[in-house]
């Protein structure tokens, strides 16, 4: 059947191109390992953040390098030995974050950031699930002066793309969240963000909007993938069956690199790993919106489980084993300054995928049939819907609002 696409990949990412292409009348089957959105797009901060296109490599981080070399930054930490293996590839992170290169790949992202925004309220609207979304913004604080000032390039950044923000004093920001400590001096409400209760219940609820509508989720484990002399893609699984389709979608975060080194395709791909860990609401100090706080290297996010820490970066190998220091660092400042309750749960720990510019690929391979989503970063939650539908355009020869050049697969050979 020359409509089937088979999506590999059932997060964030994954579900939305399926949507996306469902949209568009191509038959369409959703493929992963576990269940929908138990990954990468269960941990994190839930922000769709309109107002986070300067990417992390960025002239900034040159002026970083100095400290960060003793490993001890709480929001950034590295292995060693990850660091010499995948010197190549970080290199390029680094050489990509020179001043003439920075502002053009802001600008794709803001461009990718904007679109999926708007069509993440249009698939929440759809869904009848608008409960879900808080257009209360995105407050970052600052500790101090010299802290505020270290966002001066975010900040030229926002304005360049016209995102909406209120700098904040002290007085201004215990007006916005009046139950945190009184120990920051600025900050920096992004307005024109919003975010959700539950990122994964959100991913679930475009996975039911893809079944409702005719859509098919397997839950399997793919293997292997071959083409056939008919140029169609052969997909083995673990348990010996085959599913055959004219177009195949990869679209699996992190474990994209490993599954495109068996099909001789070498993705650049590092890993930003982190954490999360959930606490209950202290009863009558709400916190009302994702804050960042600058200087201890976090997000604290209200869910509707309770309230969510997610920290720094760890540079490491996928499979690690991870060492919860950067959130035990995180909760003891948290819990100095915020309304935290105990904990909740278990902790969770995953790895963001990241390629040399911070952007993804969004578009088609060298070979015939095979397309690429992935390479998110800490945006694919925010840049989902956006992503998937600059994919399917491509997929259907259509136009797009959104210049996908700077996402093409074609910059790393692929």
């Amino acid at each position: 059947m020359t409509d089937t696409v088979i999506v590999l990949g059932a997060g964030i990412i994954g579900i939305s191109t399926a949507l996306a292409l469902q949209s568009r009348g191509r038959q369409v089957t959703l493929i992963d390992r576990q269940a929908a959105a138990r990954e990468t797009s269960y941990g994190n901060a839930g922000v769709i953040a309109l107002g986070s296109a300067l990417p992390l490599n960025n002239p900034d981080l040159f002026a970083d390098i100095p400290a960060l070399l003793g490993n001890r930054d709480m929001s950034l930490r590295y292995s060693p030995a990850y660091l010499l293996k995948q010197w190549h590839p970080l290199l390029n992170f680094l050489w990509s974050g020179r001043a003439g290169n920075t502002p053009r790949r802001a600008e794709a992202l803001h461009q990718l950031l904007q679109f999926s925004s708007e069509r993440h309220k249009n698939w929440l609207n759809e869904s009848a699930q608008t409960r879900h979304l808080r257009e209360t913004g995105w407050l970052k604080v600052y500790r101090n002066r010299q802290q505020y000032e270290q966002s001066t390039r975010l900040r030229r950044t926002m304005d360049q793309h016209h995102v909406h923000y209120d700098v904040l004093d002290g007085a201004a920001i215990a007006e916005h969240e009046p139950h945190i400590a009184p120990v920051f001096s600025h900050g920096l409400l992004i307005n024109d963000a919003s975010s959700v209760d539950n990122p994964s219940a959100v991913a679930n609820v475009y996975l039911e909007m893809f079944l409702d509508k005719g859509g098919h989720f397997v839950q399997r484990a793919i293997n292997k993938a071959s083409q056939t002399v008919e140029r169609q893609w052969r997909l083995s699984a673990d348990d010996g069956d085959e599913l055959h389709c004219a177009q195949l979608v990869i679209a699996l975060g992190p474990w994209s690199r490993d599954f495109l080194d068996r099909l001789a395709i070498r993705l650049p791909m590092i890993f930003e790993r982190g954490g999360h860990r959930e606490f209950q609401p202290v009863p009558d100090k709400p916190i009302k919106r994702p804050i960042y706080d600058a200087g201890g290297g976090f997000v604290l996010t209200p869910m509707s489980g309770g309230l969510r820490l997610t920290c720094g970066v760890e540079l490491n190998e996928q499979d690690a084993y991870y060492k919860p220091v950067q959130l035990d660092h995180c909760e003891k400042i948290a819990r100095n300054d915020f309304p935290v309750g105990d904990r909740t749960g278990e902790d969770w720990h995953g790895s963001r995928p990241t390629l040399p510019d911070s952007l993804p690929v969004i578009g088609p391979s060298q070979r015939r049939g095979l397309w690429f989503n992935t390479g998110h970063q800490h945006l694919g939650f925010s840049t989902a819907p956006g992503s998937a539908e600059l994919l399917a355009a491509q997929m259907l020869g259509e136009p797009t609002s959104v210049d996908v050049q700077a996402f093409s697969p074609s910059r790393f050979n692929l």
